[in-house]
């Protein structure tokens, strides 16, 4: 075999080694691209796990704090039954109540500052007091239910015909406040969440006459 020949043959040896080499790189590049999808696979299945328990841990906190919230805000609402149904018995009638008077409300926004703050009645200093108390715990529940630190369909099947009602009432006293305290957000978290089950009823009506229910 002349010197062309061995020539032809180291370089035909020499390729199906380069072929060789490459085809193991491939191979072991498959294998290490395999080896990573799995690792990557593993891992998201593991940050998949801690978000769910997280979360979990996350919804059983505010259930919890729903339901601390709503002992205390219901202790606080009996210990105030006695002055709301002496002062404002028809507030807890049957059927819908109706809202006190624009007059009224101005009488009693006043009623601390002027006549016997003792004397009993609608408008009386004690009604005042009673009456804004009951207001600033029903605003407790619409902030905590804004920033949603608490289970928020707790708070609507717990509160929302009772946050209905007793804002509605006491609305005229709300709109007083404001104006002579110049302070037009008074009470403003307690109107929006009027505002949003206001929304919340229209939509489920909406539904159930597109249903048929």
């Amino acid at each position: 075999m002349d010197s062309w020949g061995k020539a032809g043959v180291i370089a035909e040896w020499l390729t199906i080694f380069v072929l060789g080499l490459m085809l193991l790189q491939i191979r072991d590049g498959r294998h290490a691209l395999d080896l990573q999808k799995e690792a990557i696979k593993q891992q998201t299945k593991e940050i998949e796990q801690q978000t769910s328990q997280i979360r979990q841990e996350h919804d059983w906190n505010r259930r919890k704090s729903a339901q601390d919230l709503i002992l205390y805000v219901n202790e606080q609402i009996n210990g105030l039954r006695p002055d709301l149904i002496a002062s404002f018995p028809d507030l807890f009638a049957e059927g819908k109540s109706r809202s006190i008077a624009a007059d009224d409300a101005k009488k009693l926004f006043v009623a601390c500052k002027s006549g016997n703050p003792n004397q009993a009645g609608k408008n009386s200093c004690t009604a005042r007091k009673t009456a804004a108390k009951l207001l600033n715990l029903l605003e407790i529940i619409a902030i905590a239910y804004a920033n949603q630190s608490v289970d928020n369909s707790m708070i609507q099947d717990m509160y929302d015909h009772e946050m209905d009602r007793f804002y509605k009432y006491f609305e005229e006293l709300v709109k007083v406040t404001r104006q002579e305290r110049e302070n037009p957000k008074a009470w403003s978290p307690l109107e929006n969440y009027i505002t949003s089950y206001t929304q919340r009823v229209k939509k489920t009506e909406s539904l159930r006459q597109q249903t048929g229910n």
